[in-house]
């Protein structure tokens, strides 16, 4: 269970850094359009998800 947790998160995180770090140049300007208008309640629920995933959760 730990392992395929780690594995998912480890592939999140590389997909993510695709969008963030311009592997796909108009991706990357997407999210920033996006983060414009975002008010952190996103960003705070993702969080909560993934702590609330884990063993401590």
């Amino acid at each position: 269970a730990r392992v395929d947790r780690v594995k998912d998160l480890v592939l999140k995180a590389r997909a993510r850094c695709d969008v963030t770090h311009g592997y796909h140049p108009e991706t990357t300007q997407a999210w920033y359009d996006e983060l414009r208008s975002e008010t952190g309640e996103g960003i705070m629920k993702g969080l909560s998800k993934t702590i609330l995933g884990g063993p401590l959760g």
